[in-house]
Parts: C-alpha cells; structure tokens; sequence
C-alpha cells in the first residue's frame, strides 16, 4: 500500500514546511462602468504590449530549435547604457524576476537567526525569504503617511542585523525616499549591515 506523502518530511527545514506557499496578484477588478482601474500588482502591463516586441519575437521563430546565447551579457551591457556609463557589466546581476534576486540575497547573506528589518506594509518575499532561510523579520512600522521611519530603522539595528529591505517607491504604497534623506541614510548604516535598496518601480516616480 502506498503511504501519503503528506507524512513524509525528507529533512526539511522546519521553517520551510510550516510556510505558506507564495500567491500572486487576483483576479481582474471589476469597477462600475464609466471607471477604469489599471491594476499594477502583478506587474501586468494593461496597454498590452510594444509591436517591437512582437517584430523581435517574430525574428526569433526560425531559431527556435536552437539554444540561445546562455550568458546574460547582453542585458547587463543594456543596463549599463540605462544607467548612463555610471556602472559597469561586473556591477550587476540578473534573474528571472525580482524575486529571485530577493531570494538569491537571502541564501547569500542570511543564516539562522540573523535579523532582517522591514517596513510594513512591504512586498511579501521580503519576509517570506527571510523566514525561509531561519532568519527573523524585525518590523519597523512606517509613519502615518506610509514613509519610511529611517530614524526607527537605525535604532532596531544590532549584531544580528544583516539585512535591511527599503523600496523607492514602496510597493505597495507608492512613497518614495528622497535622496538626500536616503544618503544621510546610508552613511550611518554599520558595515556589517547590507541594504537592499528596491527601485523596481522607479519609471514610475
């Protein structure tokens, strides 16, 4: 007789099997006629999308039987011109969505234990990841007006701080950080405190 796998736990993290699996954005809004929502949660464009697109999509179809180039040096090199010459290919790093590189952060920098300070309401993977890898997520509650406590998120940090999740514009608020409050910021972070600072929605600001 073939046993339930729901009993079987193969050494798992216990962390991992008593977390929820991660959902994405629901369904369409559906408003009153004469308005008109553009839902933005899943990163789901509602113009659909560039004809360049499908032109260089088109172009593609005679190679699909082949393996693409397996590097990523072409986009790095498109994100260099995208930030004016400022960096360079060997300052970044790519992945299949910006989750991933949260998740590729965390297995990085965070082990059992370790602390990493959040402002909620902050985009789920922040703390899911961090809990994932044993690590806890220290929240500092952001201000009334859905800013950052910048002074709050200085005082919460100790040894075990490793990590710190900031974005500009936050998600799901829509608040940014002004530079020269993020600066004065960042120069009086301790060395052993990485932040990650998220700016996935800057073409919005």
């Amino acid at each position: 007789m073939a046993k339930s796998t729901r009993n079987m736990q193969p050494g798992f993290k216990k962390y991992i099997l008593e977390d929820s699996t991660y959902k994405g954005g629901g369904k369409k809004i559906v408003m009153p006629d004469g308005v008109t929502v553009h839902k933005l949660s899943s990163n789901e464009n509602p113009l659909g999308y560039s004809p360049k697109v499908k032109e260089a999509l088109a172009n593609t179809l005679d190679d699909l039987s082949l393996y693409p180039d397996n590097t990523d040096i072409r986009l790095r090199e498109a994100l260099v011109k995208d930030f004016d010459g400022v960096l360079t290919v060997d300052n970044f790093i790519t992945a299949n969505s910006g989750s991933e590189i949260i998740d590729m952060i965390s297995k990085a920098f965070l082990n059992e234990d370790d602390e990493v300070i959040v402002s909620q309401p902050c985009f789920l993977p922040y703390t899911a990841f961090t809990r994932w890898m044993g690590a806890k997520a220290i929240n500092v509650p952001m201000t009334e007006d859905y800013d950052y406590n910048l002074d709050g998120i200085l005082e919460a940090i100790n040894d075990r701080t490793k990590l710190i999740f900031l974005a500009s514009p936050n998600n799901p608020s829509g608040n940014y950080i002004p530079l020269t409050d993020l600066r004065n910021f960042i120069d009086k972070l301790p060395d052993h405190v990485v932040l990650v600072l998220d700016e996935v929605y800057r073409h919005f600001a």
